[in-house]
């Protein structure tokens, strides 16, 4: 449903398309509470102003060229061929300041909440991090299925380890090695990178292997998850 609101140019045109697939209640439902907090929303929205500046610098940004850079090691790193597939595309969520914000994949639509004022250089993280989950969900599940038994093989902690993986390998792409690159100043180690500890902890323990996987333009693969989960693990 979600995806539905981020591809569609409008809320009525998300509506009508959902409008087959829910119960007249549930559709009626959604409708209503939609309209209730429209005025309220659309104080917040205020004609696109936030995402439009956004991107307006963005285009002007020599950032731009660095975090394609980027990206491409991490396709490279995923080992994937991201042109099979139409590109992902950004839909930007203006939130008030103040709170956090959330950033979800889905599908190809990379959902990102943005507060005024925010550069390339705040959002490059959170680009990183959902394009990682994008690229993964292009490699073929025969080999997705393969490095999961590869990694619950290796010993009794392997199969929840790698599970942690789909979380903490974007977080370490995103808020370990984009971060880093984009907001040296405020970068840390000791900062928090994700909002559950696991996935936190674990990011941070296979970040070093991750960066060094780029830089040497490795691919994920059986090595690659057997030295990330040792990391993650450590010394037994």
């Amino acid at each position: 449903m979600l995806g539905v609101f981020c591809g569609s140019a409008t809320v009525d045109a998300a509506l009508a398309r959902l409008k087959p697939e829910l119960t007249e209640g549930a559709w009626d439902g959604l409708a209503k509470a939609l309209a209730h907090f429209r005025s309220r929303y659309e104080v917040v929205w205020n004609d696109g102003a936030v995402p439009r500046a956004f991107l307006e610098s963005a285009h002007r940004d020599p950032g731009r060229k660095q975090l394609a850079a980027l990206l491409a090691k991490i396709v490279r790193f995923y080992g994937v061929d991201p042109l099979m597939v139409p590109p992902p595309r950004l839909a930007l969520v203006p939130v008030p300041h103040g709170f956090g914000t959330h950033a979800e994949a889905i599908g190809g639509a990379l959902l990102l909440e943005i507060r005024s004022g925010e550069t390339l250089a705040d959002e490059a993280s959170v680009v990183v991090h959902e394009s990682s989950h994008f690229l993964w969900s292009l490699v073929p599940a025969e080999r997705q299925r393969r490095l999961a038994a590869f990694a619950a093989g290796l010993d009794d902690d392997g199969a929840r380890t790698h599970r942690l993986f789909g979380e903490a390998i974007p977080t370490a792409l995103g808020q370990g090695v984009a971060d880093r690159a984009f907001r040296p100043s405020s970068w840390s180690l000791d900062g928090p990178w994700y909002h559950t500890q696991e996935v936190d902890a674990c990011a941070k323990r296979i970040f070093a292997v991750v960066s060094a996987a780029l830089d040497a333009g490795s691919t994920l693969d059986e090595e690659l998850v057997r030295r990330a989960i040792q990391a993650a693990e450590g010394p037994r």
